[in-house]
């Protein structure tokens, strides 16, 4: 009789063991030896190998008292590892495709935001002194540059001091957050539910008088035009979008 062995880990290691006697082929016995290998003996196609995996594939797969080839085993081992890869390209491509939405869905979000804020700021006084003195020929009287910001008790959106002019929402910190997030931000001037987005958004503005030929560049005293800056994160994200407008004041 044609004999075959294999070498498999002790019992309690390979899987192999745990296969019922019944799915070995006819004759075939175990067989301890030295307590550390199993040795089992058959009666058809010689082979003889030690590697845990391959002598699983070998016997797990005993079909009417044969055993698959050398042959059949790598084909089966070369369909998992192509399993496995197109797995993980699925995988990535998904993540992939999410990474997109949600960057599309930020940057969308964010410039809604703050086109929001600036036609609200769009809607005030061009400063304070147009607010007390109505029309205005000097662009020197208008507040310093380095007094640009709310004034006394204003506060954003307050029902009794709410702001009268542009500059009022210069160095305001805002939070746009989901209805599923409400809590207060630490240090906020404001924090707004807004049903619909998903994530928590931080919004800082500033202020500055500009040039009409130069509207880039912060002016260091009173001119016709005044330049907000909103600027737009997420605590999960490093991305920053900004969204720049000028407001001028013709008398």
């Amino acid at each position: 009789m044609t004999s075959f062995r294999m070498k498999l880990l002790k019992p309690g290691c390979s899987p192999a063991v745990r296969l019922p006697v019944s799915s070995l082929p006819s004759g075939s016995k175990w067989s301890p030896v030295d307590g550390t290998w199993v040795t089992i003996y058959g009666s058809r196609h010689g082979y003889v190998g030690a590697h845990p995996v391959r002598a699983f594939l070998h016997y797990a797969n005993v079909v009417g008292g044969s055993i698959m080839n050398l042959g059949q085993a790598t084909m089966v081992i070369v369909a998992m590892a192509l399993l496995g890869f197109l797995a993980l390209s699925a995988n990535s491509s998904v993540m992939e495709s999410t990474d997109i939405s949600d960057s599309s869905e930020f940057g969308v979000t964010s410039v809604s935001l703050a086109t929001s804020l600036i036609q609200e700021a769009m809607a005030k006084d061009f400063d304070q002194t147009v607010s007390t003195s109505g029309n205005v020929s000097d662009s020197t009287t208008f507040t310093p540059a380095a007094s640009l910001g709310r004034d006394g008790v204003e506060k954003y959106r307050d029902p009794v001091h709410d702001f009268n002019d542009f500059d009022d929402f210069n160095n305001l910190f805002l939070v746009f957050t989901s209805p599923l997030d409400p809590s207060p931000e630490a240090g906020a001037d404001s924090t707004l539910i807004v049903p619909g987005i998903r994530a928590r958004y931080i919004v800082h503005t500033k202020v500055e008088y500009v040039l009409g030929d130069n509207l880039n560049a912060a002016w260091a005293s009173p001119t016709w035009n005044k330049r907000i800056i909103v600027s737009v994160t997420r605590p999960v994200s490093k991305d920053t979008i900004r969204v720049p407008a000028v407001m001028s004041y013709w008398n």
